[in-house]
């Protein structure tokens, strides 16, 4: 599995999974002074050793051209799929944020036509949400990605109910197919996971 990291460096990415699978928060491995509340304990370790099977670049150039290159290095390398994360840390390179995320996202679409592979695009939804009294993520809070609307053959929203719903668990969080090229969104293609506190991996949900 190749992982474009544009925001994260992988030894910060490879952190935050081992939090998740420990369940603990920052706070409980660093304390406000910097001292480690939790030990390097062997289980931690074989933790962080289970992160090389994941193949994470934070590139340098961070342009379009510069993470098609890195893609095509990582489809040269047999990786099974692609995730970058996320869309909206492409760099500008001297044109405005909308130009370059549309360039890069119907770049890597075509790239994904030659690749018989899955790829991943996560994406930052607009503040705008934030405004509505129903905060459910729709396709028009994607942000700045139009293209993405055009060429996706499947988008999928997170979104917690708790935020506009009071009889709603923290935890709970709806993951909601908002598109799909091959139907199948009548339903609302709806699935309820649960993230249990205070970190760790969303998991079937049940009542």
């Amino acid at each position: 599995v190749g992982v474009v990291s544009l925001e994260m460096s992988p030894a910060a990415l490879g952190l935050r999974m081992l939090f998740a699978d420990l369940g603990v928060g920052s706070d409980d491995w660093y304390g406000y002074s910097g001292e480690k509340k939790v030990l390097m304990t062997e289980e931690a370790i074989a933790h962080m050793e289970s992160f090389r099977g994941l193949d994470v670049v934070h590139p340098e150039d961070k342009t379009a051209e510069g993470v098609m290159r890195v893609c095509r290095a990582m489809i040269d390398r047999g990786c099974s799929s692609i995730w970058i994360d996320h869309v909206q840390h492409i760099d500008r390179n001297g044109r405005d944020m909308w130009t370059a995320i549309d360039t890069a996202i119907r770049s890597l679409y075509e790239m994904h036509k030659e690749a018989s592979i899955p790829w991943y695009l996560l994406v930052q939804l607009s503040r705008g949400i934030e405004k509505r009294a129903n905060r459910a993520p729709q396709m028009s809070d994607l942000k700045g990605c139009g293209s993405l609307e055009e060429v996706a053959d499947r988008i999928v929203s997170v979104g917690c109910p708790a935020d506009w719903q009071d009889d709603r668990d923290e935890r709970e969080h709806e993951l909601v197919k908002i598109k799909d090229r091959n139907g199948g969104i009548s339903d609302g293609g709806k699935c309820v996971m649960y993230l249990p506190d205070p970190f760790g991996w969303f998991i079937e949900y049940n009542k």
